[in-house]
């Protein structure tokens, strides 16, 4: 049987399939580490924790809320116009309460205004922070004592997000938890490739403040293992590419059109 293709069309075809396919299935991968990492604490709530190697999340034994901020800088990894296909955030818990410490789950929200991470290191026992100076976040101000949030330790749906971008259980020492891919995680990520000014990051809070010793220490960016966020996106195609895409359908239309003669 005579194939009614012509082998100069069936080529253009077939080489303008394997060009769309590839750049259709092509994903990149980018692993982050935070740019800025720190806590805020009910208890202490003029100190900051910025410089300290661990953040913290949840209700100490002390009725004290601890809550975490964390941002990731997206640019020079993930280039512009660049389209999030999945992503997933890991932290690992470095300290837990001595005694009766209670598992929860953590979400992850994202911040709806700037704040300023710190250098304070605090040392131990306390480990609560150490007074802020200008320009570092603590549970009363985003920025020293200047700019105040909305509320004490933020307000949601002014300071973040009430919900969740993504959730997960956190139970003990040692474990790798893992925020996994949702449509509001990626969102988020979305949201600052195509709007790097509005990037202020997560908040790290457990859902139940008000169960004791639901408290958590994660290893920071200062220990050199902190969180890792990693990303998969399709980046913008390259201009070879559509230059390529574009003169396989000239050859096509041309092809179609002495066929038709």
């Amino acid at each position: 049987m005579n194939d009614p293709m012509p082998p100069g069309l069936r080529c253009s075809c077939l080489l303008l399939a394997l060009t769309l396919t590839a750049h259709s299935v092509r994903g990149d991968v980018a692993s982050l580490q935070p740019v800025a990492d720190t806590s805020i604490f009910s208890l202490t709530p003029n100190n900051n924790w910025g410089g300290a190697d661990f953040f913290n999340g949840g209700t100490a034994g002390n009725l004290g809320i601890n809550r975490g901020l964390i941002r990731f800088d997206l640019g020079g990894a993930v280039p512009p116009g660049s389209t999030i296909i999945s992503a997933t955030v890991n932290f690992e818990v470095i300290r837990q309460p001595a005694a009766n410490h209670q598992n929860s789950i953590f979400d992850l929200r994202r911040m709806l205004v700037s704040w300023g991470e710190g250098i304070q290191a605090p040392l131990p026992p306390q480990d609560v922070g150490l007074p802020a100076i200008p320009g570092e976040v603590t549970w009363n101000n985003r920025f020293g004592n200047s700019i105040p949030w909305a509320q004490p330790g933020g307000m949601p749906g002014v300071d973040f997000v009430a919900a969740a971008s993504s959730s997960t259980f956190v139970s003990q020492i040692g474990d790798l938890v893992e925020f996994g891919s949702t449509p509001e995680l990626l969102a988020d990520l979305q949201l600052w490739v195509d709007n790097p000014a509005q990037n202020f990051g997560w908040m790290l809070a457990t859902q139940q403040e008000g169960t004791l010793r639901t408290a958590r220490s994660f290893a920071s960016r200062e220990t050199g293992f902190g969180p890792v966020l990693t990303i998969e996106f399709v980046p913008v195609p390259e201009p070879a590419t559509w230059t390529l895409l574009g003169l396989g359908l000239l050859g096509l239309l041309a092809l179609r059109r002495r066929g038709a003669r």
